[in-house]
């Protein structure tokens, strides 16, 4: 054999080694990189390279103690699971986009492209140290799509959604925010006082909102009246504003029943002792109570007063709504820890 040949037939492995390396280089799938520098291969192989979709409108929304979750899984090859975390947030609801820190599982699992999923994280609101101590404070959940090419929804997934918008909900049953408005009603209100600053007289609102709807039953009927006085006994002074008092008449006083709460501390004018009709309505998906102050049923005045800066001590006669959800009452915050006493704005 001449060196001419032999030198031909090595060409000729040559080339044909290259081919196959060639070949075994467009065999290899194609991986696309997953968050925190994680590597996975696309099962199909057939998008080179890109990202797993967060889910579609997502929502969290107390209901009782729980928070209810929902979303819709993106219309994409490069999810098969979900999964939902959790960070207990205090009193803020501005929620951390640091993924890190969201430590508490809520669910994971198999999740098929465009479809529809819904979770409940149970009994939060009535949970915490001690129990019942997370009632007014903020959980924020983070709802992920997320892509596992061995086990769908594993909890481990090597690849999930970046880019998700975290939400937050205020657990438990509460008064999430109280204004207080001078002569903003539409009360009838004859020879009575109106419109007085600083006074608590005919036509004057309390507006409560709530984090949940309330019990349309619960609303407090049209013979409940609004109180406020200041009285001196011993050398001790109490003062108070009570909210949906059952008692009709006379003067008031502490002791009484109330089907909204109490304004505690407030600043009253010195042996003011003033009660009013009232009406109550509920709006805004009954999460909304508006308290419209009517005419006085003892005097004619209102008693001065500025509530702006106390807190509400919340009856327990309000109950959330749907009752599925256990009918829990209105946090009053006597467990250490909760926040169910929020700050009052505006004045009358």
């Amino acid at each position: 054999m001449t060196r001419i040949a032999r030198s031909r037939r090595a060409m000729s492995r040559v080339g044909t080694g290259l081919a196959l390396a060639v070949a075994l280089v467009i065999l290899i799938p194609a991986v696309a990189e997953a968050n925190y520098g994680k590597t996975t291969t696309n099962a199909a192989n057939s998008i080179a390279a890109s990202v797993v979709s967060a889910p579609v409108s997502p929502t969290a929304a107390p209901s009782g103690n729980n928070v209810s979750l929902g979303w819709t899984s993106p219309n994409n090859q490069n999810s098969n699971g979900d999964r939902v975390v959790a960070l207990s947030n205090g009193t803020s609801a501005s929620c951390s986009t640091v993924e890190g820190n969201y430590s508490i599982a809520v669910s994971n699992g198999p999740l098929a492209a465009n479809t529809a999923a819904a979770v409940t994280d149970t009994g939060r609101g009535s949970g915490g140290t001690p129990s019942g101590a997370n009632a007014g404070n903020y959980f924020c959940y983070r709802i992920e799509s997320t892509y596992a090419k061995s086990t769908p929804g594993a909890a481990t997934a090597s690849w999930f959604s970046v880019g998700v918008t975290p939400l937050a909900a205020q657990v438990g049953f509460v008064v999430s925010s109280i204004t207080l408005g001078n002569n903003t009603g539409s009360a009838t209100c004859g020879t009575f006082t109106q419109g007085t600053p600083g006074k608590l007289d005919c036509n004057d609102q309390i507006v409560l909102t709530f984090n949940q709807p309330i019990d349309s039953n619960k609303v407090p009927p049209s013979t409940d009246t609004v109180c406020a006085f200041s009285k001196t006994t011993g050398g001790s002074t109490s003062q108070a504003v009570n909210i949906a008092s059952t008692t009709a008449s006379g003067d008031c006083g502490t002791g009484e029943t109330v089907d909204v709460g109490t304004f505690n501390s407030p600043t009253v004018q010195s042996a003011s002792n003033s009660r009013f009709n009232a009406t109550y309505a509920l709006s805004n998906g009954n999460k909304t109570l508006t308290i419209t102050i009517g005419q006085g049923v003892k005097s004619s005045l209102g008693a001065p007063i500025t509530a702006s800066g106390t807190t509400l001590a919340p009856s327990s006669g309000l109950i959330a709504t749907p009752t599925t959800a256990g009918g829990v009452p209105l946090c009053n915050g006597s467990v250490a820890g909760s926040h169910c006493t929020p700050t009052i704005s505006g004045s009358f």
